[in-house]
């Protein structure tokens, strides 16, 4: 929901009213928007607003509740449904009381992890923007408390992470084009050195260890001292004396 429009209603109050919604698509594929909710027809709202009490009052609360349940049989399938069905009259009810967690309900749409990180952190420069203007000091609230926030803030601004995408688009293109970046010119020769190269993955990294390894051998082999202990044998036609000693 991106836009809120201002009317009076009957009695003279003014109300905020939402016309405007934003729908994320599947797939990574962007969104449409809907302009203008009072210009649906009002069978097709009521369709849409079936197709939305569905999704909400199946999901919220029943992960734990429906995964297997077809599969039961007897009394047990019983108390299963008699718990599915008591979620959701409470679903019903948190509606009507404007308390549904809305947490518990499947995203539209899968969010890449970079793209998750940069709306993370933009959401949190807010969180800390607001405490800033609010004269009070960011190091008086835990990071954990600031995290917090951020995904509330994060939630209800799903705008955020269409813009950390294009953020993302963006520092890519300019690393890509820009002749200003340039790790040796940043870093000199350490950028060309072995500490800095990423260590090899897969199968790459067991044929590195495996050369190591390889390596250590030969060198224990080289470094083995000989035996000094063996005996050496007589040469032809020298014969073995004994010497005895008188006591």
């Amino acid at each position: 929901m991106t836009d809120v429009t201002v009317e009076q209603n009957e009695t003279g109050n003014v109300e905020e009213v939402i016309k405007t919604f934003v729908i994320p698509l599947k797939g990574g594929c962007g969104h449409v928007t809907l302009e203008d909710a009072d210009a649906i027809p009002l069978e097709m709202y009521r369709y849409i607003f079936q197709q939305g009490l569905e999704a909400i009052v199946n999901s919220v609360g029943m992960s734990k509740l429906l995964p297997g349940i077809t599969k039961l049989e007897g009394t047990d399938a019983e108390k299963a449904k008699d718990a599915v069905r008591k979620q959701a009259r409470a679903n019903v009810q948190d509606l009507l009381k404007g308390q549904i967690k809305l947490k518990g309900a499947r995203s539209a749409v899968k969010v890449d992890g970079a793209v998750q990180i940069e709306a993370m952190r933009m959401a949190k420069e807010m969180v800390k923007d607001l405490i800033r203007h609010s004269n009070q000091k960011i190091g008086a609230y835990k990071a954990s408390e600031i995290t917090k926030a951020a995904k509330d803030v994060l939630e209800a601004n799903p705008d955020l992470i269409k813009k950390a995408q294009a953020n993302l688009d963006e520092r890519a293109g300019a690393a890509k084009t820009t002749k200003a970046l340039d790790l040796k010119a940043m870093f000199g020769a350490k950028a060309e050195s072995e500490e800095v190269k990423a260590k090899p993955k897969g199968a790459n990294l067991k044929k590195a260890r495996e050369a190591k390894a390889g390596e250590a051998t030969k060198d224990q082999t080289r470094a083995k001292p000989k035996a000094d202990t063996q005996k050496v044998a007589p040469r032809a036609g020298v014969k073995e004396t004994h010497h005895t000693t008188a006591h």
